[in-house]
């Protein structure tokens, strides 16, 4: 467990994503996954208001299912969830006003049955909106009560760098935290689909490292890219985003890693991330089947017993 940052909240070194509870996962599987995360030591799950909302008739599944296991559950856990998405029936429009953000966080606490979240991430970034009037519009949230900390989910370096000059230049905490697309394997340039998802420069890295703010990146492992390569199952997508001499150069490194040590692929890739840099990195991660929680295990475990990041 370390500190978030400069927040007063203490998290798990590794994340559980629940995008796909309530719709691909059944609701007993979900419970159980939540329950054996908690019991080996992980407490912070990200969700988003949209999760699920691509499923037809299925609206914010993942916090529906969330609200209905909190009720039940008495494990000490943080949500993070995430508002201000754009609709998925226009794409181009973005949804950053007061008005809409606080729709989407009102529903958020309605169905997750909470008084205030923990985290709240802004799920996209307008940069046709001053960074000021957006951070401002954070701090009215948490003066009313309605979330304790915010962070921003792909926003780019300037952005970035914009928000903490101005959060300094005003007295107001900012951003805590950034959540973008960011794993060690090495990226090749392909076509985005949507435009409005954000890696991890070379620039943001140096301003992470500078700052010592956290990062909890989703894809931190490729969508399994090396367990799939090792299987022989990858496909014409991933080939395209990963196949690359670097990463293949990275799966053996591992792999020679996991023969003399124990421990998958996947569970060596997240335990190298939490190490990788001297800020807080607090990789997000995701689970479908029920022996894939001993990757989750194994490398929590690990982390327990060598400290963790530095």
């Amino acid at each position: 467990m370390i500190r978030l940052g400069q927040t007063g909240l203490t998290v798990s070194e590794i994340g559980l994503g629940a995008d796909h509870f309530g719709t691909a996962i059944s609701d007993a599987d979900a419970s159980y996954f939540l329950d054996a995360f908690c019991d080996m030591g992980g407490n912070l799950i990200d969700t988003a208001n949209v999760y699920g909302k691509w499923v037809k008739n299925a609206g914010n599944a993942s916090e529906r299912f969330l609200g209905r296991w909190l009720k039940q559950s008495r494990k000490p856990v943080i949500i993070a969830t995430k508002g201000g998405h754009y609709d998925l029936d226009t794409p181009s429009v973005m949804r950053l006003s007061p008005k809409e953000v606080e729709k989407d966080l009102d529903e958020s606490l309605r169905t997750l049955g909470l008084d205030c979240l923990d985290f709240y991430w802004l799920h996209r970034d307008d940069p046709c909106r001053e960074i000021g009037e957006i951070l401002e519009m954070m701090e009215g949230f948490v003066k009313a009560g309605k979330i304790r900390y915010y962070g921003a989910s792909n926003y780019t370096a300037p952005r970035m760098i914009e928000a903490k000059a101005y959060a300094t230049a005003h007295g107001i905490t900012g951003f805590s935290a950034l959540s973008n697309r960011f794993s060690l394997l090495k990226e090749n340039p392909v076509r985005e689909h949507d435009t409005t998802l954000a890696g991890v420069s070379r620039e943001l890295l140096c301003f992470l490292d500078k700052t010592a703010l956290p990062l909890i990146p989703y894809q931190a492992t490729g969508r399994g890219y090396l367990v799939k390569r090792h299987e022989g199952r990858t496909g014409e997508d991933l080939d395209a985003r990963y196949r690359n001499p670097e990463n293949e150069a990275l799966y053996r490194r591992l792999l020679a890693d996991s023969e003399a040590t124990g421990g998958s692929l996947q569970a060596r890739l997240l335990i190298e991330t939490v190490k990788a840099f001297s800020f807080p990195m607090i990789p997000l991660t995701s689970v479908r089947k029920r022996e894939h929680l001993e990757d989750l295990r194994y490398a929590l475990t690990t982390l327990q017993q060598t400290g963790g990041t530095v």
